[in-house]
């Protein structure tokens, strides 16, 4: 029996980005013509999931804001956009997980169910170019795909948003996938005028501990130790292994999203399943004990029980709803 998942789709969304070319306005009239295609494709793939499809529909059919931000210190970043509803006062700023897949082919279905009005932006990452696959990463992207490089871009945004150059909004938020809530996590702490943090996929535990627990549960393949031998004589380089380079894993292993979040004072959610095989769930266990400690009260969370990484549960996608919760938790700080 085939099973898929989103790699399946790397042809698919390739085949797209030939038929477009490199920028918005072009082949609009492609995408109609490779639409079915790519459909039927799918279907005979065996990947054609009713959510799957849609997700494919939407993201070739509703359109993106392209905005570049005048920060200097993110110089040419491309920043997606769009309202969830009419007349948005309140800004999230959406930080996706690892990978260069780009932003066009899966932003506004996944955050499908962010049913309150809020004008979302997302930053695209460096090297990754409009309707890039993720299949293949350019040269530029593994060269800036590393924590602090990501830490200082993803602040010269936010500071943006704060500054109300990009809009008159009343809030701003963070909302944080996996290696993106790490980040969020950190700019949380660093700036006070963030008005509250949604995290999904992401914990409390550095990286090097939460790849112990998986890999002692047989669910993950990295061997930590050689990995952290290979990494420890040259922890600069792009080399890579288990599918980073060094210069990612030695940014990485070591930021503790707990000791960030101890230090910010707005609300923060952290919604993870139980059978994540990404991040473990003990990650969320850890930061809960973390801020009982210290006698912090500002962190809800919300375990999902039978959930994996992507908030799948035997098959039924559960983001819909999770969005929704996530709107009404949002919108209510």
């Amino acid at each position: 029996m085939h099973t898929c998942n989103w790699k399946d789709y790397a042809v698919f969304i390739r085949l797209l980005t030939f038929s477009q070319g490199r920028g918005h306005s072009a082949g609009c009239g492609n995408v109609k013509r490779w639409l079915p295609l790519l459909l039927m494709l799918s279907i005979l793939s065996g990947c054609a999931s009713v959510r799957q499809v849609q997700y494919l529909l939407k993201s070739t059919t509703l359109p993106l804001d392209r905005l570049e931000a005048p920060v200097a210190a993110a110089p040419a970043t491309t920043i997606y956009a769009f309202d969830s509803g009419s007349n948005p006062r309140h800004a999230i700023l959406f930080l996706t997980g690892s990978g260069c897949a780009s932003l066009v082919n899966y932003l506004r279905p996944y955050l499908d169910g962010l049913n309150e009005p809020f004008r979302i932006f997302a930053l695209e990452k460096p090297g990754v170019q409009y309707r890039d696959s993720g299949w293949f990463c350019s040269e530029k992207f593994l060269a800036e795909n590393y924590f602090e490089a990501r830490r200082d871009r993803t602040l010269a945004v936010v500071d943006w948003l704060l500054s109300g150059d990009a809009g008159d909004f009343e809030k701003v938020s963070l909302l944080g996938i996996s290696e993106g809530g790490v980040i969020a996590s950190e700019i949380a702490a660093l700036r006070s005028g963030i008005s509250s943090l949604a995290i999904i996929g992401s914990g409390g535990m550095p990286q090097r501990q939460a790849l112990r627990i998986l890999h002692a549960r047989g669910k993950a393949s990295v061997d930590i130790d050689a990995l952290e031998r290979q990494v420890a004589k040259t922890p600069w380089s792009l080399d890579s292994s288990y599918g980073q380079t060094y210069r990612y894993w030695s940014s990485y292993f070591d930021v503790s999203p707990a000791d960030a979040l101890l230090h910010t004072s707005v609300p923060i959610l952290v919604i993870m399943g139980t059978k994540d095989n990404s991040e473990p769930i003990e990650s969320l266990d850890y930061l809960v004990q973390v801020f009982a400690g210290a006698g912090k009260k500002n962190l809800d969370v919300k375990r999902l029980e039978g959930a994996n990484h992507v908030l799948s549960r035997n098959g039924e996608d559960l983001k819909p709803g999770i969005m929704g919760m996530i709107s009404e938790w949002t919108l209510k700080h």
